[in-house]
């Protein structure tokens, strides 16, 4: 069933909201692959993401603010990233775009559960990642502690889903992938309600 965000702000309490919890300790990340990100065209990957974040999502400029680029001094950065403020915690945003590779990557890097959890409802983080996924078309994607998702070879999709699941805390994946685990007893946390992708925790 897809987690209900509408209604949900920043500001508000998040520890009374979730309903489950992510063993993260370093940081918490959620890191999708992108198909055809693009390397070569405008927007750029991450240009596009926090347009998106900044928009539609609130995100305001960090107490920090923190840029990174590294690149072939043209066309779009090999990696890139960027710190804003978003429902009250800091949130980087990096992408990893190169060329002559099927996908890119796009990563949340947010604080540790127990930081981001009384702060951020539950929804409210989905809901991000939802747009985000629905926005740039993502195939799939993790949830991990401090990890991205790599370059996935999404040709092979039964061996990558299971060594995703070997690596992460969780996977989103389209429900039709869900078999690939090779585990029946899983069953998906929720749906993510414009993209469709389900989350899958451990």
């Amino acid at each position: 069933m897809p987690i209900d965000v509408q209604g949900d702000r920043p500001g508000r309490s998040g520890a009374g909201d979730w309903r489950v919890c992510l063993p993260t300790v370093d940081e918490t990340t959620v890191s999708l692959a992108v198909p055809d990100p693009g390397a070569e065209r405008a927007p750029w990957l991450l240009a596009r993401a926090l347009d998106l974040i900044r928009a539609t999502h609130r995100a305001e400029p960090a107490d920090a603010p923190r840029r990174f680029v590294a690149g072939r001094r043209r066309g779009a950065p090999m990696v890139a990233g960027e710190t804003v403020r978003w429902a009250g915690v800091p949130l980087t945003v990096a992408a990893v775009q190169s060329v002559g590779a099927a996908t890119g990557e796009l990563t949340l890097h947010l604080p540790p559960w127990d930081q981001l959890a009384p702060i951020v409802p539950e929804a409210l983080l989905w809901g991000l990642v939802d747009s985000l996924a629905d926005d740039l078309r993502a195939p799939c994607g993790i949830v991990a502690d401090g990890r991205a998702i790599g370059f996935p070879d999404l040709e092979q999709p039964r061996r990558t889903m299971r060594r995703l699941w070997r690596q992460h805390l969780g996977l989103l994946l389209p429900p039709e992938w869900q078999e690939h685990l090779g585990a029946p007893s899983v069953v998906p946390y929720t749906q993510l309600e414009s993209v469709g992708l389900l989350l899958v925790l451990r």
